[in-house]
């Protein structure tokens, strides 16, 4: 569609610049109410604290089902790589603390 035809079709496109006075402008959004933090408190604080921890502990039952857990044979190789991935990072560790003690005891003697 071309400028005169959306033109004349009563719509424009908006130009992504502003302070033009061609540019089209937007209609302001609705003010939205935030909720204060204070009104989140005060509704809690009339509750009582062993409910609370009930409900905790059934939203974690009720996250802890969504979870997909790993199989045996995962949980296997998951382990392997963390394990090989440890004795790697020691065996450099070892190595650069060995190298840096033998270049400090070239140097000072």
């Amino acid at each position: 569609m071309s400028d005169e035809q959306d033109m004349a079709s009563g719509g424009a496109r908006p130009t992504g610049k502003r302070g033009r006075a061609d540019a089209v402008t937007t209609v302001p959004r609705p003010k939205v109410r935030k909720k204060a933090a204070a009104e989140g408190a005060a509704s809690r604080r009339g509750r009582n604290p062993f409910s609370l921890i009930l409900q905790f502990l059934r939203e974690v039952v009720a996250e802890m089902k969504k979870v997909i857990w790993p199989t045996k044979q995962e949980w296997f190789t998951y382990t392997v790589v963390v394990l090989v991935f440890i004795v790697a990072l020691i065996g450099l560790t070892t190595g650069l603390d060995i190298g840096f003690g033998k270049a400090v005891s070239v140097v000072f003697g």
